[in-house]
């Protein structure tokens, strides 16, 4: 990666392997994950085909289209986000800011388009990371062409997320290698619990609802 280059879509961690807590009795819904607001929905895989043709219409054409649209109409929520105005000039030409995603609300995975309502531009490390990690994928692992399932999603509104400022904190343990995901997490995690953070709550309650979502699916009750 040539560090000088600020623009660029980045990739998020593969995710680690790690133990999914054992589901309890009466596991909730969620209402929220990183301040987002969760919705319970039904998805349904579509082929590899379709797949790979959003994908591709994705990366060729819509992301850029998307940033574009951003700068010309959401300056004030960028500037929330903390973007500069040259950053803001940069992404009025199509390029990704250095550390950000473009994230698909539902993913294409889980039959979600390319729509602008369904995408959302948010800082790779640790929200984007931490959305997949511990509530995304795990829901949708495994997951079959044409197979259906009812999962809950962080589903904002919004088009930009913009951190709280209870969960800046985050991002800046981030920075220093301390995240909820990766090799290191058994250690950040304690320390958030020492510390009683509300967003260990977030964590360990996507985990338990990702967890009783795959035991329905083996035939659990």
């Amino acid at each position: 990666m040539d560090k000088n280059y600020r623009y660029q879509h980045n990739k998020r961690e593969k995710r680690h392997v790690h133990n999914t807590p054992e589901r309890e009795e009466n596991v909730d819904r969620l209402d929220s994950f990183l301040d987002m607001p969760c919705k319970e929905i039904e998805v349904t895989c579509p082929s590899m085909e379709e797949r790979k043709k959003r994908r591709q219409e994705f990366e060729t054409k819509t992301r850029t289209e998307f940033l574009k649209y951003l700068a010309e109409t959401q300056k004030e929520r960028l500037n929330k986000a903390g973007f500069s105005n040259k950053e803001i000039q940069a992404m009025a030409a199509g390029k990704t800011p250095n550390g950000w995603n473009t994230h698909h609300k539902q993913s294409i995975y889980a039959g979600g388009t390319n729509d602008f309502d369904n995408l959302i531009l948010i800082r790779r490390r640790p929200y984007h990371d931490m959305l997949h990690y511990h509530l995304i994928n795990p829901q949708l692992q495994g997951m079959q062409e044409g197979e259906t399932r009812k999962v809950n999603l962080p589903i904002p509104e919004e088009n930009v997320y913009v951190p709280t400022r209870s969960a800046r904190h985050l991002e800046r343990d981030a920075e220093r290698g301390k995240t909820t995901y990766g090799h290191n997490k058994d250690k950040y995690l304690k320390i958030m619990e020492e510390k009683e953070d509300p967003y260990l709550k977030d964590v360990i309650q996507a985990e338990l609802y990702s967890a009783a979502v795959l035991k329905k699916l083996q035939g659990g009750r």
